[in-house]
Formats: structure tokens, sequence, C-alpha cells
């Protein structure tokens, strides 16, 4: 198989056929990471070709955005890998961008006639993709994500093959610099608002076309640490940007494997936010107030009734319980989902599910099941799908369980 490198502008490309859908992926850096036959200790990690199947992946052309800097920095997981693979398969654009936005890309041709021989020169390139994605680190201290993101976009639109464009970004979402440097400032902002500004100001770069997956976001490793509230509104509107630029953003589900090589990557700023502690509003006797915990605050797997972190669910739910214990409230725990053009039928069952898994963990920690009842109303107030085209950034804030406090 036949890598042709292209390197249009200052932007270095490097051999991996699939513009890895934009995975940030920070340079290499010596002794933390770097690639052998067998998994090592601090970091060092191969992905055998072979345990990353492609059946369920439509990809022309990828590429892999790795910030596997300090705070954040993580295997890259199979499922991401699976595009530059099938990228690697269709001859198609594969690159690595790392945190600084810098790129390394190339295209993969065959060269032989023999099916045999198509197969074994295809499986060797793509252990080249696997291997530069996974040894990807961290060379500088600091994290921009945005423009990480933009250097991605660029680079495909200009050299993609096909028309089935995929960024595949592993990171927190976090950024220690740049104009999406993650402030608690910033994420009170709301999220369309901020990503309209950056369109004015063309900041953002051209997305139409590209399916841009996120994995990790508001994960963390080291001394950093990202409320769940701050992820999730990070998440938002990181989907905002990509969504102002033409693009489409799928925030991914699942917890990424550290490296666990924190210590030996570049000093990287510890981003600060406040911590998710929730007070119950007091409420008079005959009266009731709700309280709404969205996506950033509880979040559930999706398309499931489990709580995608459960440490945090438990500590949140454990502080309301203790609350409602103490004031003798009664709670209505009532769940919504976003609308969805997948799955339009599902809503309601799904919230369901949700409203009594929370309804149970407030049970379970000592409310007398008297005092709760669940209730699902699926996507009654959805506004997802009122653009007529699914927002991910609009979603995240209808996912969300609604708490009904009543006093006796």
């Amino acid at each position: 198989m036949k890598r042709t490198s292209r390197t249009p502008s200052p932007v270095r490309r490097r051999a991996l056929a699939v513009a890895l859908c934009a995975l940030l992926a920070t340079a290499p850096l010596a002794g933390c990471g770097q690639q052998t036959e067998e998994p090592q200790a601090l970091g060092t990690y191969t992905v055998k070709t072979s345990a990353v199947p492609t059946d369920q992946v439509e990809c022309s052309d990828a590429a892999l955005v790795v910030t596997a800097a300090q705070g954040q920095a993580f295997r890259v997981p199979n499922n991401a890998l699976a595009f530059a693979k099938a990228a690697v398969e269709g001859c198609g654009y594969v690159s690595t961008v790392d945190s600084a936005g810098s790129v390394d890309g190339a295209v993969y041709t065959a060269t032989s006639n023999s099916k045999a021989n198509k197969r074994e020169e295809t499986d060797t390139s793509t252990k080249a993709v696997f291997k530069d994605a996974c040894n990807l680190r961290a060379s500088k201290p600091e994290v921009d994500l945005l423009a990480a993101l933009n250097a991605a976009a660029s680079d495909l639109q200009a050299n993609a093959v096909g028309d089935r464009k995929a960024i595949c970004v592993v990171a927190s979402g976090i950024s220690t610099t740049g104009l999406l440097a993650t402030t608690p400032e910033l994420l009170a902002a709301d999220a369309h608002d901020v990503a309209a500004q950056l369109r004015e100001l063309n900041a953002i770069g051209n997305f139409s076309g590209i399916d841009v997956h996120f994995y990790g976001l508001g994960q963390t490793t080291g001394a950093q640490t990202m409320p769940a509230s701050a992820a999730g509104k990070n998440a938002a509107l990181l989907a905002a940007v990509v969504e102002e630029g033409g693009g489409t953003a799928v925030v991914e589900p699942g917890q990424l494997a550290p490296l666990d090589c924190d210590n030996e990557l570049p000093t990287c700023a510890v981003m600060a936010f406040e911590s998710d502690a929730l007070t119950l509003p007091t409420v008079a006797p005959g009266e009731s107030v709700e309280v709404t915990l969205d996506d950033a605050q509880l979040q559930f797997v999706g398309g499931e009734a489990t709580f995608a972190d459960p440490e945090i669910a438990d500590e949140l739910l454990a502080s309301i319980a203790e609350q409602v214990r103490e004031q003798g409230y009664t709670v209505e725990v009532e769940g919504h989902t976003a609308a969805s053009q997948l799955y339009p039928d599902h809503g309601m069952e799904l919230s369901t599910r949700r409203a009594q898994a929370v309804a149970d963990a407030l049970t379970a920690r000592g409310i007398d099941p008297a005092q709760v009842t669940a209730a699902g109303v699926g996507d009654r107030d959805s506004t997802s799908l009122a653009s007529g085209t699914f927002d991910e950034a609009q979603a995240t804030q209808d996912r969300k369980v609604v708490l009904r406090f009543r006093a006796a």
C-alpha cells in the first residue's frame, strides 16, 4: 500500500490515511507512551488491528485529534481508531492532530493486485496509523482545542478523497489557552451565542460535511478535575462550535483509560471550577419548588438509564437525600429526554426508566419510598429538533431530570 504524504502550507502531515476523526493528538514525547510489541507501564501501549472492527463505521477520510496533555492524558479508544482503519481500508486520507494544531497526514493507496498482498499492505498501514495515534503526546504545556479542531477540519477539507469525513477528538474538552480557554465565565455564557460570536470573528473553521466525534469530554487525569455541570456546559459549547461551522457533533459516551504518565508530560495549567454542591431551597409548608438536574449535572449513558459516572451521581444524590430526610419533603422525579430522529418512540420509556433510577437512588439513601414518585414525559419539552436538524448543544439541556420538592 502506497502512502502519499500531503503537506499544504506550513502544516506538517504524516502517514495516517484517514484524517482520523480529528483525534486531538499531541506530539510524541520521548519516554512516555512509545509503542512496543506489548503494553508497558508509563503510558506505553499498543492496539492490535484485529481488535478494531469497522463494520459499524462509514468513513472515507479521518482525522484524529489527541490532546494527551497533563490533566487529560488518555488512551485512544478503539471506536475512534475504527474510523482511521476504515479510511485506510478504503484508500482514503488519515491525519493526526496534536493539542497545538500540528497536522500529520497521508493518503493510502493499494499498490498490489493480489487480494492477499492488499490485505497485508492494509494491515501494515493500519498498524502504522495506530502507532502514530497511540504515541501522540503533548509537546507543549498548553492546550488550544479550537486551534486543533480548525486545523483538523481545514486539513481534511483540503485532502479528503471521499465524502464521509470524520474527526475523532480524544480530549477532556478543556483548553488552557486560546479563544476557547475553559473558564467559568465562558461556560456561564450561552453556548450558541459564544459560537455565533466566534463565527463573526472568523474563528471557526469549515466543518461542512464533517462528523466530529468527541471522546472523553469532562474526564480528567492527574491534578485536573472538572465538575459534571462544567463538563456538560463545555460539551454543549464544543458541539455548538462544530455546528456553527456547518458540521455535526457527536458526544460519545464511555470512560477512557488513562495513560498514567501525567508527570512525564509538559507542565500544564490546572483550570479551576466551582464544585457541584447542591443546596436545596427552603420550601414553605404546603408549597413546592423545582430543581432541574440537566445532562451537565447528572449524566446517563446514551440510550440507557445507567449513570455515566456513578461516583459523581452518588455524591450528588446522597447530598439531596440527606437534605430531603432533614426537611421531610416529598419528592416527585420527572424524567426528560431529547427528541431523536433515529429513535422517535424511545423517549417516553427511556425517560421513565431514568426517573425511576433517580428515585431508586434516593430511597437507597434512606428516603422513605412512600415519599418518592417517578414518572417520565419523554421529549415533550425538547427543542433539539426545533431547527429541523438535530442540535446536540440543545440536546444536552433537554436531557434532564426535574425534582419537585413539596413540604407538608
